[in-house]
């Protein structure tokens, strides 16, 4: 190692040690009499060689730390020479035991949490570090100290959008600085139960070179992402297929590792791949983006992740990356490659600054959330960039750039790059059935309500056929039903009176099973009840529930249903009592308030930035899509489908830690050179003009130019009294004049 290069790795090491909490205490080591595994197989039988031949280190030294009070808990029985993290009772009275962990352990050390908060309440244990900058640098101080940590990410990396089943990849960087597993409690054990045959199966005189030089995890990490069983090729190691946010237990391949561990010398120890930001595109808060004061879009320097948020509004930025301070510790020559591992490869440009390409120029086009990866169904608002270098023997672990986007922010940009508009609180229309009584006797009425009435002209008679024959069963289903949960309420009562009368134990039991047989009749009945919607029908192949939700959400998703139908809205509002007539003044409003439309009654009357739309829509902006989608899941379901659906608009989530929430829309000015004039702010009620600097115009002259400004600054709303967690953690940003 360089001193320039011991100088950049220590320098770092020290920042980061200066918020960390006294050392916990470890266990005394077992003694090295101990067999090195007692675990059968191929990996044991190596392993049982290799000590034998005196070429493997084993565990002496080594300890696993778990952090869950044995939810997850390592089976140490096959590892006799591991030692074991121990608290004290101070320790475990204040649960300094629990969850992720915030103290450099001084011994080789994994561990363990199969923990985790909700995912409106901060999420698993690997975002609360990766949303913190401070966190970051922690962990950095971990993968160099001898600590690597694995943690599962519960519901933080799902296919889905906004929940409940999935928000997609909520990680706002990547880094090699622990494992994350795909799952929930338990889906840590594969790893859990490799990491102690990796350790063990160094070379000794290399595992202590390792553990000397903070190399031990970064080469444990090469290693681990190197022989992954889903990988087929080497080269597959610099794609993101090598290097995603979380990994599947299945894909664990302790063999193959304890192979790879046991090959390095201490000729061949890999290298260490580290960059540097040195020229980078700076943007101003309260004039490119917005957040309360102090944010910016450096999220972390670290040696091995460099992360950025992407809060700009441009829609292009530079930078350029030095990975100069990479090194081999036997000062083996490098060479160094620069890999996209996620984003759209033609929106990204990595170009070389000199012959070793150790210095790079990076020029990246603003990313929409996409697929991770083609043909999945996991997406991600990140782009991730990785930097290799190779020492002639091994490939080092990757060092990550990334970009992270925001998800609540819906953007348009013009053919030349400019900023058209930035739409903020960006969301999607959620609409299902929620009375399918109600629907059925809709679609039987001579004069059905305006909602069923569309439906039922856009069904076949065949299909109604199959609807109304579905609408039989569903009364006996549902009848059923009714009378199981009747049965289930009476039989826990039963139950509670049981146990509080402190009854005979056997009328207890069997008290206690009737109430679960009941659940169980129960949930069978309301399967029943549900089967008779989703069933195939001769004309409704997807059932009655996917042939009349379909329909509805595809109305409700296109933009021009209500818009470019005057008439349609028209008999919607004729037929609409007080409540939904309020209820279509108030949609049309908040469409008028954030400039979508014009201000009046009648047609809705169009005002897009771009071009004027036609009988498509397709000319309209996402956001503006969005919004119309909006108000027609308001119209149709609100008031066309009153008490028999429902519709619910949902803000992309982001974590408050990364963004706050906001609700404003931003259409941005230029002048005839396309130099940008200012925005135009709607805030759902009113329009209010900014100039280029982000300072709002209270007064102009006959032309329309600023003659007066006034400062503005950005604050979270105060939390309301008796707010909650989340509704605190939630504010909303708002902004006043600040002179």
């Amino acid at each position: 190692m360089t001193r320039t290069c011991q100088r950049v790795f220590a320098a770092v090491v020290l920042s980061c040690l200066v918020w960390m909490p006294p050392l916990a205490r470890c266990g005394d080591a077992p003694a090295a009499t101990q067999p090195i595994t007692t675990a059968r197989g191929p990996v044991g039988d190596l392993l049982r060689k290799w000590w034998a031949e005196g070429t493997a280190a084993g565990n002496i030294g080594d300890y696993y730390d778990n952090r869950d009070r044995e939810h997850s808990g390592l089976n140490m029985a096959p590892y006799p020479q591991l030692s074991k993290v121990t608290y004290t009772k101070e320790q475990l009275d204040r649960r300094a035991d629990w969850a992720a962990q915030h103290v450099i352990l001084p011994h080789v050390t994994f561990g363990n949490s199969s923990t985790s908060a909700t995912v409106l309440q901060g999420g698993s244990n690997v975002r609360r570090y990766y949303t913190s900058t401070r966190g970051l640098q922690f962990l950095f101080t971990q993968y160099v100290r001898n600590n690597l940590y694995i943690y599962p990410e519960h519901r933080d990396h799902d296919p889905g959008h906004n929940g409940p089943d999935g928000y997609g990849d909520l990680f706002p960087t990547n880094t090699p600085y622990l494992i994350c597993s795909q799952g929930s409690s338990g889906s840590d054990q594969p790893f859990m139960r490799a990491m102690p045959f990796v350790l063990a199966a160094f070379r000794p005189e290399v595992k202590k070179k390792l553990v000397e030089t903070g190399l031990l995890m970064p080469t444990v990490q090469m290693i681990f992402r190197s022989c992954n069983k889903h990988l087929s090729r080497p080269e597959e190691y610099f794609t993101g297929k090598a290097h995603p946010t979380v990994f599947e237990g299945a894909w664990v391949d302790d063999l193959k590792m304890v192979q790879m561990a046991h090959e390095i010398t201490l000729q061949t120890i890999p290298p260490f791949a580290q960059m540097r930001v040195v020229e980078e595109d700076t943007a101003v808060n309260g004039r490119d983006f917005f957040e309360p004061a102090g944010a910016t879009e450096k999220h972390a320097d670290t040696p091995a992740v460099v992360a950025r948020i992407w809060r700009s509004v441009e829609g292009r930025r530079r930078m350029v990356v030095s990975a100069e301070a990479s090194f081999d510790i036997n000062k083996r020559p490098l060479t160094w490659r620069w890999a996209v591992l996620r984003g759209d490869p033609s929106r990204i440009t990595i170009t070389a600054k000199n012959p070793e390409a150790s210095i790079v120029e990076i020029v990246l086009r603003y990313h929409e959330r996409r697929p991770v990866a083609e043909g999945s169904p996991l997406e991600s608002n990140r782009v991730d960039i990785g930097l290799f270098v190779n020492n002639g023997a091994y490939w080092s672990p990757p060092a990550f750039l990334t970009f992270f986007g925001i998800d609540s922010e819906c953007r348009t940009y013009a053919s030349d790059g400019r900023a058209v508009e930035v739409g903020y609180g960006m969301g999607g229309s959620e609409v299902s059935i929620s009375n399918w009584p109600g629907l059925f006797e809709a679609l039987r009425a001579d004069s059905p309500p305006a909602g069923a009435a569309l439906l039922k002209k856009a069904l076949k008679p065949e299909e109604l056929a199959d609807i109304a024959a579905a609408e039989t069963e569903y009364r006996e289903a549902f009848k059923a039903l009714a009378l199981a949960r009747e049965t289930e309420k009476t039989a826990q009562q039963k139950a509670k009176e049981a146990a509080e009368a402190k009854l005979p134990e056997p009328v207890r039991k069997k008290a206690e099973a009737d109430a679960r047989a009941a659940a169980e009749a129960a949930k069978s009945a309301a399967g029943a009840v549900d089967q008779v919607l989703a069933r195939k029908r001769p004309h409704l192949p997807g059932g009655v529930k996917g042939a009349v939700e379909g329909w509805l959400k595809n109305a409700v998703a296109d933009p021009m249903f209500l818009a470019g139908n005057a008439a349609l809205l028209e008999s919607l509002s004729r037929s609409a009592d007080a409540a939904g007539r309020n209820a279509i003044a108030t949609a049309r409003k908040r469409l008028a308030g954030y400039g979508v439309i014009d201000a009046g009654e009648g047609a809705l009357r169009l005002t897009p930035v771009l071009a004027r739309p036609g009988e498509d829509g397709e000319s309209l902006t996402r956001y503006e899509k969005a919004m119309l989608q909006r108000f027609n899941g308001e119209v149709l379901v609100g008031v066309g489908f009153r008490g028999v659906a429902t519709h619910t608009w949902k803000t992309n989530y982001v974590d408050p830690a990364i963004s706050a929430p906001k609700t404003w829309r931003d259409v941005y000015r230029y002048d005839a050179a396309g130099k940008r004039t200012g925005w135009t702010r709607y805030d759902g009620q009113n329009a209010i003009d900014f100039d280029a600097e982000g300072r709002a115009v209270v007064e102009k002259d006959p032309a329309g130019r600023p003659l007066r400004t006034r400062a503005v600054r950005y604050e979270p709303e105060p939390a309301p009294a008796g707010a909650g967690e989340i509704a605190r953690l939630f504010r909303p940003l708002r902004w006043v004049m600040a002179d």
